[in-house]
């Protein structure tokens, strides 16, 4: 039996005599057109569809149908905002109720009033009515009018953020809306009950039930509720970090909303779908998404709109580079934007934005009001670890890094608190990274096993190769080649597959450095010469210099000098562009060591003495150790053995601490061509052969070499 069959039967539609049937059969199909009309929201051509049954039913005398054709229309009279039009409908049924003695009729007016109140946001008149119709109904025996009173008597106590009692409304009133057949407000209802749920603790019933109401939704064609359901589960996936699943519902709520006006809910939609984007490290999508937002908020006068349009405007730009213009927006949304948790990530992103303009003192302060919002009451622990996360990039920016460890540690107890997994598997990376930087050698490389360990609980393909390529560079550097091998080839296949071009074009160029010191140096050049036209193709002027200079080393590997020295001058006519000061030490190092094997000691002499120096400043004990030992060839050159004792002693031991053995090598190799200058052939030998066993386990070619400054020549090579 149909719905409208049914609720005219609760409200006392007696069957008509046969001569009436063509009039009934016209009443319900223009009622069904009507309902069909007003859940697609086509409100004009519904009003009309009911208007023409009401004729007809009113010209039959048939009084119940007539009441339910009504109650559709106060319906729709509310939902659009005529709210008189809606009361004096539902009260003209009241006072037809009581006069014939309808409870039925009475208990359904009473609650569409209570709904009409609640829209008007009168909570206290919206609970009496429900009170009131809940009474009538159980009075009358009405499963389907008791089971709307029970279900929208719980949107007060939601209101009232007591969603427990809520819940226990709700779980009368579903199962009494289903005994009764009444199902067009099932899906309000059953996603009421999930978000009721869901505010409880009870998470997982409560967001399978949306989807249920999502579901019905979808299956009655009623599109208020498909949106509706659609944005409450982007919004879950969004907090929850699903950020796929959270741009699927966006993009199907957006296709619902209304084409011809402005709503609230759409800008709000608009703004979420960006960040999302942004999550996903699609900028243009996601500033495309802000500026609609921003459009749509222009015509609404809601400045906690606005504010939340410009907060998404301002996130996107700061991403796509454009932090001069995003600074404004962002500072505009700070003052007005009402979300304690957004507030965080807002400003958490003009802190990034006031870093990238160079006003490093700005977006110290700007972090710092971050955390203690982020630590008062209500706000979800991961905005406060993203927060250290952020400043702990800042800090490492500025090469403090040990403020940067503490900060990330902070973070990663909250992540593995809070089971985020892929964020406890990145910041694993971040903190060995660090700690390389520092020195601590052992240390980092237990977090790059920590993060491997980690991976069995990530199903995130992105953050699988960060971590392994990562992880890549790390085993290679103490010599577990065959590790390192299959981290690079699993790091690289992964940014192909995602069409992350940027990882890709990084990955092959690491790779290619990892042929090269592991003696493949054709093999190298193929793969260099991949990253380098995909780099030099997003125009990324570090990569392209870092994987000039390794193409330099590699062509000079294969004693192929023309080439090498084409590469190296590429090399250093990026370096004045570039701003990363371990880079530009290390490349400087690379270039001066090249010519050394030509001879050219003076420039040479000059690098180095820039490349010591902005390593020094910003405790860059990688750059500190290559430029010493660098230097140490140079005064080999000059040969003055005596005076590069004290550098190489601050090389080995800083290299020893920090377990970097391929540098250890190079400055042990070193230290035994000065011994043997100084006649001390067995010391020579001593420390040739420990270089060499570093040499073997590095599977460098420095290993298979017969030092002639073993043989009895004092030259050095």
């Amino acid at each position: 039996m149909k719905f409208t069959d049914q609720i005219m039967g609760w409200l006392g539609y007696k069957k008509l005599t046969s001569s009436y049937k063509a009039r009934q059969d016209a009443v319900r199909e223009l009622i069904n057109q009507g309902q069909r009309a007003k859940r697609s929201e086509d409100y004009n051509e519904a009003l009309q569809k009911f208007e023409q049954a009401l004729l007809q039913a009113e010209e039959a005398g048939d009084h119940s149908a007539t009441v339910v054709i009504t109650l559709h229309r106060a319906e729709i009279y509310t939902e659009i905002g005529d709210w008189t039009s809606a009361e004096n409908l539902l009260l003209q049924i009241r006072r037809s109720a009581q006069n014939h003695g309808q409870h039925t009729q009475m208990s359904y007016a009473l609650s569409a009033l209570g709904t009409l109140s609640q829209a008007k946001g009168d909570w206290s008149e919206a609970r009496a009515y429900y009170e009131q119709a809940l009474k009538v109904g159980q009075a009358a025996a009405s499963l389907g009018a008791e089971a709307r009173a029970l279900g929208h008597l719980a949107d007060t106590y939601l209101e009232e953020a007591n969603a427990s009692y809520a819940v226990h409304l709700l779980r009368e009133a579903v199962p009494k809306l289903n005994v009764s057949g009444d199902l067009e407000p099932s899906s309000y209802f059953v996603g009421r009950l999930g978000e009721s749920l869901i505010k409880t603790g009870q998470e997982g019933e409560g967001e399978h039930l949306l989807y249920r109401a999502l579901r019905l939704a979808e299956q009655m064609q009623y599109r208020a509720y498909e949106r509706r359901w659609s944005l409450a589960l982007g919004a879950r996936m969004l907090n929850s970090l699903h950020y796929e699943d959270a741009l699927k519902h966006y993009q199907r709520a957006l296709e619902l909303f209304p084409a011809d006006n402005h709503h609230a809910e759409k800008v709000t939609a608009l703004a979420n779908l960006s960040r999302a984007y942004l999550y996903l490290r699609q900028g243009e999508a996601a500033l495309e998404q802000a500026q609609l937002a921003a459009n749509e908020a222009q015509d609404l006068d809601d400045p906690g709109l606005k504010a939340l349009a410009e907060s998404a405007l301002g996130m996107a730009l700061r991403y796509n580079g454009q932090s001069v213009q995003a600074i404004d927006h962002l500072k505009n949304a700070a003052n007005h934007l009402d979300e304690h948790s957004l507030q965080v990530e807002l400003l958490r992103n003009l802190a990034a934005a006031q870093a990238d303009i160079a006003d490093g003192e700005a977006a110290i302060s700007t972090y710092h009001r971050a955390l203690e919002l982020a630590q008062s009451n209500g706000t979800p622990p991961v905005d406060l670890a993203q927060t250290r996360v952020d400043l702990g990039l800042l800090y490492a920016q500025h090469r403090d890094m040990a403020a940067a460890v503490d900060n990330w540690t902070q973070a990663l107890n909250i992540y593995t608190g809070e089971r985020q997994f892929e964020q406890v598997a990145r910041l694993h990376c971040d903190l060995a990274n660090a700690r390389k930087f520092l020195g601590q050698g052992q240390r980092a490389l237990k977090e790059y096993q920590e993060a491997l360990t980690t991976l069995n609980a990530v199903e995130d393909w992105s953050t699988r190769g960060v971590v392994l390529a990562n992880a890549a560079t790390a085993y290679a550097d103490v010599g577990e080649i065959e590790s390192a091998e299959a981290f690079f080839n699993e790091a690289i296949t992964i940014a192909s597959r995602m069409g992350d071009t940027a990882a890709e074009a990084i990955r092959r160029g690491n790779y290619g450095w990892f042929l090269m010191a592991t003696n493949r140096p054709h093999k190298a050049v193929s793969m260099l010469e991949h990253a380098l036209r995909i780099s030099q193709q997003q125009d990324n002027k570090l990569q392209i210099a870092i994987q000039s200079s390794n193409l330099g080393r590699t062509h000079d590997l294969l004693e192929e000098i023309a080439a090498a020295w084409e590469y190296y001058e590429l090399a250093s006519q990026l370096i004045p562009w570039l701003h990363d000061p371990h880079w530009i030490a290390m490349l400087k190092i690379d270039i001066a060591q090249a010519m050394i094997q030509r001879e050219n000691t003076t420039q040479a002499r000059i690098l180095l003495e820039e490349a010591l120096a902005t390593a020094r400043e910003i405790g860059d004990n990688e750059a500190t150790i290559g430029a010493l030992t660098a230097q140490s060839q140079l005064l080999l050159l000059d040969h003055r053995p005596v005076a590069i004792g004290d550098r190489l002693s601050e090389a080995i031991t800083l290299a020893r601490r920090a377990d970097m053995r391929r540098l250890l090598a190079g400055a042990l190799r070193v230290q035994s061509q000065q011994q043997a200058l100084l006649g001390n052939q067995e010391q020579a030998q001593n420390l040739w052969n420990e270089a060499q066993r570093l040499y073997t386990v590095l599977h460098s070619p420095e290993a298979e070499q017969h030092p002639i400054w073993l043989t009895g020549s004092v030259s050095p090579s």
